[in-house]
């Protein structure tokens, strides 16, 4: 999957159209029947770039809310939905930062990569293509995230480059292991009692251990890249408008995910019943 260049990946992400966001998915729906190229200067393009950097925008916030969220379950009654969480956070991640470099990977509604990265000449290849990889959407999701990250390492340091390719080579671990965690309840508990014996504060993460931190170090380092880049490249959009107040996505983030306070609900949940 070929991405933009960060000189390219900058023009791309320039302020969308005023006349409203759209998803990628949605707008894929119509544009996507047959794969072509869609060059810069043209209607199409323009929705497209549009589409793509609002749920850029979308996505950021979601790793973040996943990423914090998931870190607040690392108790141990629901160890097993802070790796499903946490898997969820990077999957968001990864779509914000293949999406600011021109790589958008929804099968079978919208699949795209960039083409010719020069600002103001720059294509897009579209289609509704599957990726080569089998499996569902996340496992064709993650192909296509590996197969461009080969392109994305040059731009980022030596150190960040592990983020970009398949753990330990598999392709499939991040989506196994959630699977396993998600619906096979032994795997469930065995991962509270896990880490019940481990979790310390004073030695987080490193006390975590197995899937979960394998999981932790990547959505912690696949989002710090892409709010990074975000930065870099002054991404704004109009995506995020609903969500109370403040016009910028890192107000939103602040005032939402890490400084929202949890609903005090104890008086409204079943109590006795769970507990007798």
């Amino acid at each position: 999957m070929r991405c933009f260049d960060p000189t390219g990946a900058k023009h791309f992400c320039r302020p969308p159209q005023p006349s409203g966001p759209r998803t990628m998915r949605k707008l894929g729906i119509g544009v996507t029947k047959v794969a072509r190229s869609v060059a810069e200067g043209s209607a199409d393009f323009e929705a497209i770039r549009s589409a793509c950097i609002s749920d850029v925008d979308r996505a950021l916030f979601l790793a973040a809310s996943n990423y914090w969220r998931g870190c607040e379950l690392l108790r141990v009654g629901s160890a097993h939905w802070a790796h499903v969480t946490l898997y969820y956070c990077s999957l968001y991640a990864a779509k914000a930062l293949t999406g600011m470099f021109g790589v958008w990977i929804d099968e079978p509604f919208v699949v795209m990569e960039a083409t010719v990265s020069l600002p103001g000449r720059q294509e897009v290849l579209v289609s509704d293509r599957r990726p080569p990889a089998g499996g569902g959407s996340h496992v064709q999701f993650w192909d296509g995230f590996y197969a461009a990250g080969v392109h994305l390492a040059p731009w980022v340091q030596p150190s960040e480059q592990w983020v970009l390719g398949p753990v330990g080579g598999d392709k499939r671990t991040l989506c196994a292991a959630r699977n396993a965690v998600n619906y096979e309840m032994d795997i469930a508990i065995e991962s509270s009692v896990v880490l019940g014996k481990s979790f310390t504060v004073g030695n987080f993460p490193k006390c975590l251990s197995g899937g979960l931190r394998t999981q932790f170090n990547v959505s912690e380092q696949l989002t710090r890249l892409a709010f990074r880049f975000a930065g870099d490249f002054s991404l704004s959009t109009a995506a995020l408008g609903g969500i109370g107040t403040g016009a910028t996505r890192w107000r939103k983030v602040r005032d939402y995910i890490v400084l929202s306070k949890k609903p005090r609900l104890d008086k409204r949940l079943l109590r006795s019943e769970l507990l007798t």
